[in-house]
């Protein structure tokens, strides 16, 4: 269960954001994104880094992604985030207005379905199986992200975030089961981001 740690890692860094968050109802949403960039982020560069030593490794990832999670714990703890934000967090009421619960509610449900079928799916779509699970395979077996000889150009040549982050999951799980959700987590940071705007108007 490695694969716990990158996502405990982000509840963390969603727990510090919100702690220092300046309002509590728009605050949550502001600390989702934040915590989304900084995961992105630490999912790209770990195995970038890891990639220059042929390090790509189960074991290299789970050292690189907790030691990210206790420098971010210990930071947290210091100054008293953590416990803010899951204050915070726990004090957040649904809104009064019945027809923005019932669209709440309706989201919620849309997505733990869709959550659903990316866990019981196996990634098989034309993109997928053409460049995106392809080179993400290629890397885990090199242990690094550098070019490998291909017939087909765009699994040497495509911007890779999507596939990086999947390799995280993919090489601390075992296997590709989790692949849809870095596209489901993708969908729900988009709906959080979206209603951030609108609670700006």
């Amino acid at each position: 269960m490695l694969v716990a740690i990158p996502v405990s890692a982000f509840f963390i860094f969603a727990l510090t954001e919100f702690g220092q968050a300046s309002s509590n109802r728009r605050g949550w949403r502001d600390a989702f994104l934040k915590s989304a960039v900084l995961w992105g982020t630490l999912a790209a560069l770990i195995p970038e880094g890891l990639g220059l030593f042929a390090g790509i490794t189960r074991t290299w990832l789970a050292v690189a992604w907790l030691l990210g999670l206790s420098l971010m714990v210990g930071w947290g703890v210091r100054h008293g985030l953590i416990g803010e934000g899951w204050r915070r967090l726990r004090s957040l009421r649904p809104p009064d207005n019945r027809t923005e619960r019932g669209l709440i509610l309706g989201l919620a449900l849309v997505c733990l379905i869709l959550l659903a079928v990316a866990l019981a799916a196996p990634t098989n779509n034309v993109d997928s199986l053409g460049y995106h699970m392809s080179r993400l395979v290629h890397w885990a077996q090199n242990r690094s992200l550098r070019h490998y000889a291909a017939s087909y150009y765009p699994q040497v040549s495509y911007p890779h975030w999507a596939e990086v982050a999947i390799l995280n999951l993919r090489v601390l799980w075992g296997g590709d089961r989790l692949a849809n959700l870095v596209q489901w987590s993708s969908m729900v940071g988009s709906l959080i981001a979206v209603s951030a705007i609108a609670s700006r108007t």
